[in-house]
């Protein structure tokens, strides 16, 4: 029996040598060693462990693709309110130029442009070039549906993907009407929640729902500011903004949106969250008095009784309105009665005329032969007319 020694160990090599040239070269395997069983088992340890790590990692890309593409920077907005956002790309006239929202494994194209317009309107969606070029996106009146991560790209460049929080509170989004006069003076108060409470605050217009201008902002480390007609106070104990505006002008009449400036690393934007509109309107000035012209002032209503003289002129005017009609019904009604009484009074004089003169004529025929009927006709007619 040969000994130990006498087999070849573990990477031992074993050369065939046949009428003096070798023909090939083997290794001995390590079947031949103690411990081949036990390394056999550590091998099949380590291929479990390989596997099972596989599995881990194909589930964390499934969770990854459902979940969705991950975002470099976030963008907080409010509903109702408005978001201006500056990706990392400039506006090129000359290139196409597109947004699009991420929508499971397909990108859906909100907006799409090659013209050579620096403002481009799609509904609530703008894209635009500021002063310096950059390409700024806004997006108007929120909703929670507006809410996913976007991608923007200007001719073969794109920015990181941006993600969409629209949350709603109480306190923004609102969209409130201010009326006023022209030539006065009005102030717009914004409240704002805590987070903002050091950031820069800006007041914007939207004229037309297409121009977007900067009206005036504090920074983050200054509190007032003085700006042409808008003067503008951050009270950041009561969190809330005061913007004056001087000698209103028919162009006032626009909305105004207050909000705040967010930035990061590779990200700048604006979250507005309180709109205004103002309603600018002409002072109605009352028409000058004629000369001899009553003016009648209706007193205030009130459940108490009122000495005024408007209210006294009142009741005297509409007692002595009473009191003539009162008397001009009862003189008509008189006039109507003696009238009356005047007719039937001479209808009955003339049917007595009417008998007596019948009567007469009978008598003056009965008499005609003794010649002194004349005498007492004439006198009888003296007499009747005596009588009456």
């Amino acid at each position: 029996m040969a000994s130990p020694n006498q087999f070849p160990g573990p990477g031992h090599r074993r050369r065939i040598v046949v009428h003096g040239k070798e023909l090939q070269e083997i290794s001995v395997s390590t079947v031949w060693s103690p411990k081949a069983e036990t390394a056999t088992a550590v091998r099949e340890e380590k291929r479990s462990i390989l596997q099972f790590m596989m599995r881990v990692f194909f589930i964390i890309y499934a969770l990854h693709l459902i979940s969705g593409p991950g975002c470099d920077s976030e963008v907080l907005g409010y509903s109702g309110g408005s978001v201006v956002i500056f990706p990392d790309l400039q506006y090129y006239t000359n290139r196409m130029r597109t947004v699009c929202r991420v929508e499971q494994n397909d990108c859906v194209y909100l907006m799409k442009d090659q013209t050579t317009n620096s403002n481009v309107t799609k509904g609530r969606l703008m894209m635009y070039s500021n002063t310096n070029g950059r390409f700024v996106f806004v997006i108007r009146d929120l909703t929670p549906q507006d809410a996913g991560v976007y991608r923007f790209r200007v001719g073969e460049k794109k920015s990181a993907d941006i993600q969409l929080l629209v949350q709603t509170d109480a306190c923004c989004g609102r969209k409130e009407r201010k009326p006023v006069f022209l030539g006065e003076n009005v102030t717009l108060s914004f409240n704002y929640l805590p987070e903002f409470t050091h950031n820069s605050k800006y007041l914007i217009s939207f004229n037309d729902q297409t121009i977007l201008k900067v009206l005036i902002y504090t920074d983050k480390d200054s509190q007032k500011e003085q700006r042409n007609r808008f003067s503008m106070f951050d009270d950041r104990t009561s969190k809330v903004v005061r913007v004056e505006l001087s000698d209103v002008r028919k162009e006032d009449g626009v909305v105004y949106s207050f909000g705040a400036m967010k930035t990061d690393e590779s990200l700048v934007y604006y979250s507005y969250f309180k709109n205004i509109q103002l309603q600018v309107t002409e002072k109605t000035t009352a028409l000058p008095e004629s000369p001899g012209a009553t003016t009648f002032t209706p007193a205030a209503t009130d459940t108490t009784t009122s000495t005024s003289p408007s209210s006294t002129s009142d009741e005297e005017l509409l007692t002595g309105s009473v009191s003539v009609t009162f008397t001009v019904c009862v003189c008509v009604t008189l006039l109507l009665i003696g009238g009356i009484a005047l007719t039937l009074k001479l209808r009955n004089t003339k049917r007595n005329d009417s008998d007596s003169t019948s009567h007469n004529t009978e008598s003056n025929k009965a008499n005609e032969d003794d010649g002194k009927a004349p005498h007492r006709y004439q006198y009888f007619r003296i007499d009747a007319i005596y009588k009456k």
